[in-house]
């Protein structure tokens, strides 16, 4: 049978309070029997271990609340993580590789005219647009990927 912390604490409670009674009447009588001192005596050493197992579960409960506020954040996390991969995803559809003099770069269905680093999109999906150099020059090419730093030969 499963308690709550809050029934739990209430049992022990009365627990507690009828061993206050017991021990303040047998304290009021002049000379207990020894059988009832030694009731009273375990009654009292099992008051301390209920308070203890109180703090415990207290101690338990606290601990549980914050794993699991934990736990909702890393979801939390991780959903984003999975929406964000799927909007990629549909949004890699739009895209895909042409080959332009010697070179092969991404380029988006919808604008062929901008050309992206196709390192870059086959590493990690993500379309970075190419860079013209100020200067082209024949041993570095004519554009640059500022994420990969790729030197890329475009001659249309």
């Amino acid at each position: 049978m499963d308690f709550s912390l809050p029934e739990v604490t209430a049992g022990i409670g009365g627990v507690l309070t009828a061993t206050k009674a017991v021990v303040s009447a047998v304290k009021d009588l002049k000379s207990p029997p020894k059988a009832l001192l030694a009731a009273i005596s375990t009654l009292e050493t099992e008051a301390l271990d209920l308070k203890q197992t109180v703090l415990d579960l207290k101690t338990e409960a606290l601990k549980l609340g914050e794993e699991n506020l934990s736990l909702r954040r890393e979801n939390s996390e991780l959903r984003e993580q999975v929406r964000a991969h799927e909007r990629r995803a549909l949004e890699g559809e739009q895209y895909h590789l042409k080959i332009v003099g010697q070179a092969t770069v991404v380029v988006k269905d919808d604008n062929q005219d901008i050309h992206y680093c196709s390192a870059c999109w086959a590493k990690s999906r993500v379309a970075i647009p190419l860079q013209a150099l100020p200067r082209p020059m024949i041993r570095m090419g004519t554009h640059y990927c500022p994420n990969c730093k790729a030197n890329i030969h475009i001659h249309s």
